[in-house]
């Protein structure tokens, strides 16, 4: 079963590495009052996740 040893061996940190980053880019626009690309809407589209300023109540 290669497949189950290659998730065995996956570093799944990087992920949410990448997602932290793309929030703090994000706040950072948004200080910055600036608009974002497209290719910056789509990044952070993939990344998914709530939107901070409507959280989603549960």
């Amino acid at each position: 079963m290669g497949i189950e040893r290659e998730l065995q061996e996956t570093d799944f940190s990087r992920f949410s590495k990448v997602k932290g980053n793309l929030k703090e880019h994000l706040h950072e626009i948004r200080a910055q009052k600036r608009e974002l690309s497209w290719d910056e809407l789509d990044n952070l589209a993939a990344a998914g996740g709530p939107n901070p300023h409507k959280p989603i109540n549960k």
